[in-house]
Parts: structure tokens; C-alpha cells; sequence
């Protein structure tokens, strides 16, 4: 998969608000669609916490893979003076597979301490 900006990945292009010059725009707005959406945005306070929950769903756009799968999200932000900054985030994510039965049983997980640093 090519980069892109995380806002059209999730279907958010110029940032999830309307085109307008102001950098630190706050009107994003919550929407969903089938595949994709945004069902949240705290963004009332520029200079408090801003929250955003997003999903898509691979269901026309599936994305095959016979063993693992690495997806990698940088997080970037724009800063006051020009140019983007390393952000600090708090990213979650939940993956669902299909496959056939029966299966030999999976395999003990590690720890949470030996999972952390992957």
C-alpha cells in the first residue's frame, strides 16, 4: 500500500474539516459510512485534548496475507511554526481474520511485559 495521510485512509481528506486557511480549524465533524467513518471528534478545545475515534473496514478493499501482518501508523502533527512534528498518540487497533475449520490449536501468548517492546 502506497502512504497516505492517515485523514485518507479514514476518508477525512483536508484533515476531516471543512477547506478553510485557519491551521488549527476545530469543526471537525462525527460521520459514518458503511466502510469507514469517524462516530467521534472531541475537538471543542484547541489547547486541551482532542479525541478522535476512527474505523474502516477492508471488506471491498481486502488486504491478503498467508501468515502475518504489519501495519505501521506515523503519527505526525502540524506545529505552530511551519512544518509537522512527531506526536505522542494513543492508537488502538482490533483485526479480525477469517479461516477454515478445523485448526490446530493456536499457540500460548506471551506476556504482556514480552509482548510490549514488539
Amino acid at each position: 500500500m502506497a502512504d497516505n495521510g492517515t485523514e485518507d485512509y479514514f476518508g477525512g481528506s483536508f484533515g476531516f474539516s471543512s477547506f478553510n486557511t485557519d491551521l488549527c480549524a476545530d469543526d471537525e465533524q462525527p460521520f459514518s459510512t458503511a466502510f469507514l467513518g469517524m462516530p467521534l471528534a472531541l475537538t471543542t478545545n484547541l489547547r486541551g485534548i482532542r479525541k478522535f475515534s476512527l474505523y474502516r473496514w477492508h471488506i471491498p478493499d481486502s488486504i491478503g496475507f498467508f501468515k502475518d501482518l504489519k501495519v505501521t501508523v506515523d503519527t505526525l502533527g502540524w506545529w505552530r511554526k511551519p512544518g509537522f512534528r512527531p506526536l505522542g498518540e494513543d492508537i488502538g487497533a482490533v483485526a479480525y481474520w477469517y479461516q477454515y475449520e478445523p485448526h490446530t490449536p493456536f499457540g500460548r501468548l506471551p506476556s504482556v511485559e514480552d509482548r510490549w517492546d514488539r
